[in-house]
């Protein structure tokens, strides 16, 4: 910061004296001034780096993780308006159609040395290039404060600028997100030691992150190297400590076990303040795997034809359960886009009541059932994306889903309705409503439409949530 103060101060008082010393002059100035404060800059970094490396030395502290619980454990099975029968509904394959590829590749780099060479990433199907020298290979001899220090104290050495510049421009040209950006760095990482996870890669993936500000470190578990990322939303399911008056989310792919112990330090990387966000409001750019679905059952006698791009279906898997408001505020595909392109024919010359009863029976109908447990042996949420990709969802998927069509294809604000272990959806209609189950929040009413209850109409409530007071979940508009 103090850096870009520096230039903005000389800039202002140089404009002053502008015609005394002419552009010329005043430009050779410029790449003088710029330079030396570069210089002072690095040389600041390096120094903030050899003391942390110092500071890394001293014993690590043990934590111990905790687990919240995940957000929904749904039933194994719906609930079916009892006056209503689904039997004439016909179930078709979910495995039927083509696939095509088409494939995008990210900004290319140009070495800026002879000694550099270009590694290739895929990076859930699409090809990034980043720049290696050997030198990035840090030797990290174990996971003892000791080894750890000493590497970061070799790293502060190494000048990784060309690295990480590239790879920010990788984040802004495919669009990721603070978790997309997280395991492209992690990816980098590990292609820089020969394409594979390692200690090495781990301490090279929280280095880097830090010198871009991102609050990452690393902690030891049995010996083990391991990643701990202070992240924005409440994070489900997934094992975190508290430390140094933040929540660091444990990063780890063998992790077993309703408890463990983590050593780690007590302070961050001073640079490091900048906490990730899961949000997806845009969905990254990936290359095309297109894959051919028909949604599981008919609707207005129609078989509904979708498209699902693979890459971008592997790229949701590896995202940890998070708050609602993350799935139902994310991006749309063009796939999924395409779909409510469908849609929006059946809703021709109806009203805003009309049209989302009508959607609201699509959802009910064309998807099968079947809990979170029952499918994966755990509880997801999904993304658009993957309702049209996995041949089941449940509850909170579908209210996720019905809120997106109707703030898509009506403009309507939407709610999602928090009951215990049960997720539906509400409408706020500009026009008075006469319905059996309304929410007030402040002066604005939400109509209750639930996905899950199959064959209930605009406002009817499953009799066991009748008179309860849920929590709403506003989403974005």
């Amino acid at each position: 910061m103090r850096f870009w103060l520096n230039i903005v101060l000389f800039l202002w008082f140089s404009c002053g004296g502008y015609s005394l010393y002419g552009q010329e002059n005043l430009l050779d100035e410029f790449s003088i001034f710029t330079q030396q404060q570069l210089q002072e800059y690095d040389h600041t970094v390096r120094k903030m780096n050899k003391e942390f490396a110092l500071y890394l030395k001293q014993a690590w502290q043990p934590f111990d993780a905790h687990r919240l619980e995940p957000l929904q454990k749904d039933p194994d099975v719906p609930v079916s308006k009892p006056s209503v029968s689904t039997s004439t509904i016909a179930k078709i394959s979910t495995n039927v159609g083509n696939s095509r590829e088409k494939e995008i590749k990210s900004v290319e780099i140009k070495p800026v040395s002879p000694d550099i060479k270009v590694e290739e990433i895929d990076f859930f199907g699409t090809r990034v290039d980043i720049p290696c020298l050997p030198s990035f290979r840090i030797l990290v001899k174990s996971s003892s404060e000791s080894d750890i220090s000493n590497a970061w104290s070799r790293a502060a050495d190494i000048d990784f600028s060309y690295l990480l510049e590239t790879l920010k421009k990788h984040k802004q040209q495919l669009n990721l997100n603070d978790w997309g950006f997280l395991l492209l760095v992690q990816k980098a990482a590990e292609t820089i030691y020969n394409g594979r996870q390692s200690l090495a890669s781990v301490f090279l993936t929280a280095y880097c992150m830090n010198q871009l500000s991102q609050s990452v470190r690393m902690g030891r578990m049995d010996n083990k190297l391991i990643l701990l990322v202070e992240i924005r939303e409440t994070m489900y399911d997934i094992p975190q400590i508290n430390c140094d008056g933040k929540t660091y989310t444990l990063l780890c792919d063998n992790f077993k076990g309703s408890s463990v112990r983590i050593m780690t330090y007590a302070k961050s990387f001073p640079n490091a303040a900048q906490s990730l966000s899961m949000a997806l409001p845009q969905l990254p750019l990936l290359s095309e795997n297109i894959q051919t679905r028909y949604l599981p059952n008919r609707w207005q006698d129609t078989i509904i034809q979708v498209a699902v791009n693979k890459n971008l279906v592997d790229f949701y898997a590896t995202m940890p359960q998070t708050e609602f408001t993350v799935y139902g505020n994310a991006g749309s595909s063009l796939q999924f886009n395409a779909l409510m392109d469908k849609l929006k024919i059946h809703l021709r010359g109806k009203d805003n009541y009309e049209a989302a009863a009508l959607l609201l029976e699509f959802v009910q109908n064309v998807f099968e059932y079947q809990s979170d447990r029952q499918q994966f042996g755990h509880e997801k949420i999904f993304f658009l994306d993957e309702n049209l990709y996995y041949p089941y969802n449940d509850c909170e998927d579908r209210a996720i889903l019905y809120c997106r069509l109707i703030r898509s294809l009506l403009g309507l604000k939407v709610a999602l309705v928090n009951y215990p272990n049960h997720i539906a959806a509400a409408v706020c209609f500009p026009q008075s409503v006469n319905a059996e189950t309304q929410y007030r929040w402040g002066n604005v009413t939400y109509t209750l439409c639930d996905p899950t209850y199959l064959g209930a109409g605009i406002g009817e409530c499953m009799p066991q949530f009748i008179g309860k007071k849920p929590e709403l979940i506003l989403l974005s508009e």
